[in-house]
């Protein structure tokens, strides 16, 4: 049988199945490969009586699969590290079987404005008879696609038998529930987010234009507060600029008029002088010289106001200019904090979003070599992670 794993004839033959990877590895897609080579013809006149000719019957409304060979002898010796000697001797192709569920989970999130699809794969080759599997154990960092796969066995091959539960139709539909369910529990992906910025990145994206985009996203809404900020400050500063230059015009009539007050006072001062000698009134030259001395009293205090109103719009002047520098270095201290405002999130896929490809019996091809006076059986499909 396939688990017999005591007989040398089949110590080649686990290597078909690849080992179990992490759950949920999402497929780097089919890449293109050159065609399966042609399995080889047997030797003539020569058999061998592993398996039956007759292939078993699987379960109604349960699909077969046959994997096309895609390794020649040669290739799958040296796969399995075996040596052909010169007398091997090629006998024929075995097929296994063993069960085989693809599916594809999308994740279409608009939120994010991410659409990510992820691949799963299972291989099981002996499942356990009662039907319960843990998947995580088969799962499978690859993807099957059509040219992995033939539309009948090859010519003359024999078969290993059907063992259950794959030919108990309620189990194996039951195990397709299970495996569609297993996919929607172990399918995720990590958004990257900046939600202040309404900025986000899925996995199809680098860490490099995530950060360019949030990077851009800041400068623009630094550039938007930084001319609103000015256009604030902007008008304050006209309006002092205007002020100044009145207070500014108003201190140099205020100098002119205490230039003028002060030549009429000196002549005032003059024509006392005169009166005190008798050429004019006395008490008239008095009392003209105590109105001009205090006309230009008044007129230095106007000035001494003037100045010092000049004096306090350059200080405001330069406390705006102050506030001005201190607001633009705050927006920038805010727009750095909500750049680095970077937050994980996990994106699930909806239940609905769950799509079997392929759930079935599938039959791996083996090749049977006569190496003296023992067989040897090669896997003949290799799995590789990028199918």
């Amino acid at each position: 049988g396939y688990g017999q794993s005591a007989a040398v004839a089949h110590t080649s033959r686990s290597a078909a199945v690849p080992a179990a990877a992490p759950a949920g590895m999402p497929a780097a897609g089919t890449a293109a490969r050159p065609a399966a080579p042609a399995a080889p013809a047997p030797a003539a006149g020569v058999s061998f009586d592993a398996g039956t000719r007759t292939r078993s019957q699987v379960p109604a409304r349960i699909a077969e699969y046959f994997f096309r060979p895609n390794l020649n002898l040669r290739e799958a010796a040296d796969a399995a590290r075996r040596t052909m000697t010169h007398d091997s001797q090629l006998l024929g192709v075995i097929y296994y079987p063993i069960l085989l569920a693809q599916a594809h989970a999308r994740i279409d999130n608009r939120k994010y404005g991410v659409t990510h699809d992820l691949a799963h794969l299972a291989l099981i080759r002996e499942p356990d008879r009662r039907g319960a599997v843990r998947w995580d154990n088969y799962a499978q960092p690859t993807e099957l696609g059509d040219r992995d796969f033939d539309r009948q066995p090859e010519p003359d091959a024999r078969f290993g038998s059907l063992e259950p539960p794959l030919t108990d139709a309620t189990t194996l539909r039951s195990l397709e529930r299970d495996f569609a369910d297993w996919v929607y529990r172990s399918t995720s992906i990590e958004i990257r987010a900046n939600e202040q910025l309404k900025v986000y990145a899925g996995p199809d994206q680098s860490p490099q234009e995530f950060e360019a985009m949030v990077q851009q996203a800041a400068q623009q809404g630094l550039e938007a507060d930084k001319e609103r900020a000015e256009v604030s400050l902007g008008r304050k500063y006209e309006q002092l600029k205007s002020r100044l230059s009145r207070e500014q015009q108003r201190l140099l009539n205020q100098e002119e008029r205490l230039g003028q007050r002060r030549q009429q006072e000196l002549v005032s001062h003059g024509e006392t002088i005169l009166g005190l000698l008798g050429i004019f009134g006395r008490k008239r030259s008095l009392s003209t010289a105590m109105s001009k001395r205090g006309m230009t009293a008044q007129a230095k205090r106007d000035m001494e106001r003037s100045a010092a109103d000049v004096e306090r719009v350059e200080r405001e002047l330069a406390a705006l200019e102050e506030e001005q520098e201190r607001t633009l270095a705050q927006l920038e201290e805010k727009w750095h904090r909500i750049a680095a405002d970077v937050t994980t999130v996990t994106v699930q896929p909806f239940k609905k979003d769950i799509a079997i490809d392929r759930y079935g019996v599938a039959w791996l091809p083996h090749y049977v070599v006569q190496q003296g006076d023992r067989l040897v059986e090669l896997p003949a499909f290799e799995f590789t992670e990028h199918q």
